[in-house]
Order: structure tokens, then C-alpha cells, then sequence
């Protein structure tokens, strides 16, 4: 699966405010990141400039910072990344 400009978190874990200011505690009830796949025999590649939704789709896993690229890269990228999922 591929999600490619998940910049918003809120759409996919929607917000509870808790505390003051803009602290906010996260789940994934009646939004879209209850559709991501959670099994380890399936890979999920996200992209996104947002740190904090990209640190709750990876669930944990390290992330991959990824300068701006130019075609020929990004699909040696892809490429290595999906050889290296088996």
C-alpha cells in the first residue's frame, strides 16, 4: 500500500484535545488510519512532510528521510526498499 501526502493527521487519527494548549491525544476510531494494514507480511510506504503524522503511520518503524529526488532516483529508492520488504 501506498500513502503519498499524508500531511494531515487528524484525517487519519482524528483528535481528542486533552490538557491545555494544543496537546492533543490521538486514536484511530471512525477514521481513515483503521484502514492501514498493521501485519507484518504487508508494507505500507508513506510519504510526508508532516513529522508527527508520519511518526504515528510508522507505527514505531524507523523512517527514511528523503532529500528532494530526481526520477531516476526515487524509482532506485523503490526499488531497493521493496527488495529489502521480503
Amino acid at each position: 500500500m501506498i500513502i503519498d501526502n499524508a500531511d494531515d493527521t487528524e484525517l487519519f487519527f482524528g483528535s481528542t484535545p486533552q490538557g491545555q494548549g494544543e496537546a492533543h491525544q490521538y486514536t484511530q476510531n471512525g477514521n481513515v488510519g483503521r484502514y492501514i494494514p498493521e501485519y507484518s507480511h504487508e508494507s505500507v510506504l508513506v510519504s510526508t512532510r508532516d513529522k508527527e503524522a508520519g511518526a504515528r503511520l510508522m507505527k514505531g518503524n524507523g523512517a527514511i528521510k528523503v532529500s528532494p529526488m530526481v526520477g531516476e532516483e526515487s524509482v532506485k529508492l523503490l526499488r531497493t526498499r521493496l527488495r529489502n520488504a521480503k
